[in-house]
């Protein structure tokens, strides 16, 4: 899996691009014409007491305005529509792009990787974008071992090999080599911890010592801070282990909820906090998570 870094995604957009995929895509004259016409005859004043300066603007989709995701949606999803080679594919979360080449052996790999990063690195420069290799990282995924870091297939980007790391954060899930996901739990109890014990003295010092808030908190914003990514890792839910490492994780705000001593089982703070355990939780979303993905 290759996370693919795009040097100030949304500040180099081309309008040139943006026009262009309008047309590809037959957009309606009235709706093209009044982007046109948005886009035309813009630029950037700087002016002071002794200089004034003005510079034509010709690329840039803003962060944050109503149309810059618009745009840069775009010209990215002409990308999704280019012809990959076999046992690869791209995914795209505004400009989060993923590369994934699956294969039987180092070989294959390379050797797909190789011509699908030619045919990204093509894409970006026919749209004025280019990949920062500093930041655009592999992580090989593998069962058994039997593809490690010391043996990766070599896939380059602007002829330079791309780095490889053990772990990969991607729209906030920490990807492992193994999809253990260890780590993103790990990350996740560390938060959750940190965070229950500032809501525990915020209630205390504000709403005096009230359970029921610390509960009502924990399922409206907490539970659904730890079940986030559920369809990543939810095929993890069939592991015991897994299970009650998502028990451990719900320990804290337990022991907040509930006030009672640190030695208490988690079992037991379920049943006094009225809770119904975390993993069970999970399995009933990941369960409607897959009914309505079919």
């Amino acid at each position: 899996m290759i996370s693919l870094d795009v040097a100030g995604a949304f500040d180099n957009v081309s309008w040139v691009s943006i026009l262009y995929q309008l047309g590809e895509a037959a957009c309606p004259l009235n709706i093209f014409r009044l982007v046109r016409s948005y886009l035309r005859n813009r630029s950037v004043c700087y002016e002071t007491q002794v200089t004034r300066v003005v510079h034509e603007v010709n690329r840039v989709c803003p962060q944050g305005s109503c149309s810059g995701p618009l745009f840069w949606n775009i010209v990215a999803d002409s990308l999704l529509n280019l012809t990959f080679p076999r046992n690869t594919y791209v995914q795209a979360y505004a400009d989060d792009l993923v590369l994934v080449v699956w294969g039987h052996n180092e070989s294959q790999i390379a050797e797909r990787g190789r011509e699908a990063m030619a045919i990204v690195e093509e894409w970006g420069e026919l749209n004025g974008l280019r990949f920062s290799p500093q930041k655009t990282c592999m992580l090989p995924i593998t069962y058994r071992r039997r593809l490690g870091i010391a043996n990766l297939p070599v896939v380059e980007l602007y002829g330079q090999p791309i780095r490889a790391v053990s772990e990969l954060k991607y729209l906030g899930v920490i990807w492992d080599s193994g999809l253990t996901f260890h780590s993103h739990f790990k990350d996740r109890k560390a938060a959750i911890d940190t965070l229950s014990y500032r809501l525990t003295l915020t209630v205390c010092k504000w709403f005096s010592k009230q359970p029921r808030l610390l509960k009502k908190i924990y399922i409206g914003a907490l539970e659904s801070k730890l079940l986030f990514g559920h369809g990543t890792w939810g095929h993890r839910l069939k592991l015991k282990t897994f299970c009650e490492h998502l028990n451990v994780v719900q320990r804290r705000p337990l022991l907040a909820m509930t006030r009672a001593y640190r030695t208490s089982s988690t079992n037991s703070l379920q049943v006094l906090a009225g809770v119904p355990p975390l993993d069970f939780r999970a399995l009933e979303t990941y369960a409607t998570f897959l009914i309505l993905s079919e």
